[in-house]
């Protein structure tokens, strides 16, 4: 495999906001702790060692979820070893995708893991261990029932589905997805056998959605001794209720939240999570709401149950595991109850961790260094051949697409096209002619030029002609360019958030997943490029 590199500032198709960070804009300086670099590890270290976390109940937890796993050995072995003060995680997350999702899943692991090794070299006296967490309290069925293969959407519906949080689905219709999968990638390939053998069985041994897509990425990285965590774990909440009470009964982040945000939007930062009054949903009977409060009584969004102040105080207590977070409390969830040092996260996740410093300096929390996850392109053998069909270097194509008939046209034939050489000749004898109209009656001069300037219209109405002719004849040459984009960034688009790792599988393998943990080194500022030749 062959591996190249491009700064992200090269790429029109990463956003003006990701780029602030990614290249540690002055600006932004108040939101974070830690710089995003190799030196700030060992303070990092120092801060969290001060800060109280159960490690016994977290690997108790871990344990007994790792347990359902086959061939969990590595997995079991870092596990064990969070139990030791001198353990650290580096941490990323998402969604329980649909057989994994964009491709940017897979790179999100993939940087952590890289990342815990390089720490491992700097730093021998500690342990690093790569640590996954899978959401799935959330309700956002729509956002994870659906995947990409080839440019086809290919959809799960399940008739279970009431709204409430998606990891609790069974895994009802299922195997129907994956079969679909499997016919396109093609039943006797190396991915279409794969997902036959491993997957298939997992929808019939696991008690929910949110443990199959687990498995699916515990085999996926097993050999790495990835750690993945469900945080929706009544014990775990146990350990949290303390910010649960002060956030449901007292509703501290919102105006620290909004504060942020409000700083954030004098550089031009719009807001990117919504700061309720209360940030935390209820679950009951399979849904999800929304806790309000009206008074000194507290309600759901859609349901009679009330509670008073004391009630509510009492069922936090008794019953934590019913308290769900949303995305403003998440992240404080996530690191009181894990000895983290860093989160991994694309471009929006990084900007809504940077609204929460203000609210984990309340909380009395460290905040993590916050560093952007790998991006990566991996070129199948389709894409490098349209590619050198094109006779354009890979670049060419990272500028917009609406300009690249003008690139193609101005690198190809600019000279045949333009008229600015004899516009240069031009100039002087319209300069004399001006002088020559002036010196006869000033008052000439302003129609002479006004004459002189319909010329030059003239002019580049001409060379627009010209232009068009050229166009129309170079059109197979720019149907290919365009073509040539679309393959490489589908739907104008990074191929990361809309492609799927498992038909790269059949065209590089498993060790297209070695390749990637190698490689994908987050510190490491640039575009990942992945080709065969």
């Amino acid at each position: 495999m062959i591996l190249k590199k491009y700064p992200y500032e090269q790429i029109s198709h990463f956003s003006k906001k990701d780029l602030l960070y990614i290249n540690l804009d002055p600006g932004l300086k108040d939101f974070y702790t830690w710089k995003p670099e190799i030196q700030s590890f060992k303070d990092v270290i120092a801060a969290k060692k001060n800060q109280d976390i159960d490690r016994h109940l977290l690997c108790e937890v871990l344990a007994d979820q790792c347990s359902r796993f086959n061939n969990n050995e590595k997995s079991l072995k870092n596990i064990e070893l969070l139990n030791k003060p001198n353990s650290f995680t580096i941490i990323t997350a998402h969604q329980p995708s649909l057989l994994t999702g964009p491709l940017y899943y897979i790179f999100k692991i993939a940087s952590a893991i890289n990342l815990c090794a390089t720490l491992a070299n700097q730093h021998k006296e500690y342990n690093f261990i790569p640590l996954f967490i899978t959401g799935g309290e959330d309700h956002d069925f729509e956002e994870i029932n659906h995947l990409k293969v080839f440019k086809n959407k290919i959809q799960w519906e399940t008739s279970e589905w009431n709204g409430g949080s998606v990891g609790k689905l069974n895994t009802e219709n299922l195997e129907f997805v994956i079969e679909e999968v499997i016919t396109l990638v093609g039943d006797k390939s190396e991915a279409g056998t794969w997902l036959k053998e491993e997957t298939i069985p997992l929808t019939k041994e696991s008690t929910n959605y949110s443990e199959f897509a687990r498995h699916l990425t515990h085999k996926i990285f097993q050999k790495f001794g990835l750690v993945i965590l469900s945080m929706d774990d009544p014990r775990l909440k146990k350990k949290f209720s303390h910010i649960i009470q002060q956030e449901v009964l007292e509703q501290k982040s919102q105006p620290l939240v909004e504060h942020t945000q409000n700083d954030l939007s004098k550089i031009g930062w719009k807001a990117q999570a919504h700061a309720r009054e209360i940030n935390f949903f209820y679950r009951e009977q399979g849904q999800r709401l929304r806790i309000i409060r009206e008074g000194e009584t507290y309600g759901l969004q859609g349901a009679e149950k009330k509670w008073t102040k004391a009630e509510m105080a009492k069922e936090i207590e008794d019953n934590p595991g019913h308290f769900s977070p949303n995305v403003i409390m998440r992240p404080l969830y996530q690191e009181s109850i894990i000895p983290n040092l860093a989160y991994i996260g694309g471009g929006g996740e990084i900007a809504y961790w940077l609204e929460r410093k203000r609210q984990f300096e309340e909380f009395n929390l460290p905040f993590p260094v916050l560093i952007r996850r790998n991006s990566a392109m991996i070129l199948s053998g389709h894409q490098s051949k349209i590619l050198n069909k094109a006779e354009k270097s890979l670049d060419f194509f990272f500028h917009p697409k609406e300009n690249l008939t003008n690139r193609f046209l101005e690198s190809e034939v600019s000279q045949e096209i333009s008229l600015a050489d004899y516009r240069k000749e031009i100039e002087p004898i319209t300069r004399a002619i001006i002088d020559k109209a002036k010196s006869a009656d000033p008052t000439l001069e302003k129609f002479a030029k006004a004459e002189l300037t319909k010329l030059q219209k003239s002019i580049s109405a001409i060379e627009a002609k010209i232009k068009k002719a050229y166009k129309s004849k170079q059109e197979i040459h720019i149907n290919r360019i365009l073509k040539t984009h679309e393959s490489i960034f589908p739907e104008n688009s990074l191929q990361e958030r809309k492609e799927n790792i498992f038909p790269l599988i059949n065209e590089y393998g498993w060790s297209l997943i070695d390749f990637l943990v190698e490689n994908l080194d987050p510190l490491d500022r640039r575009l990942t490029v992945v080709s065969k030749d």
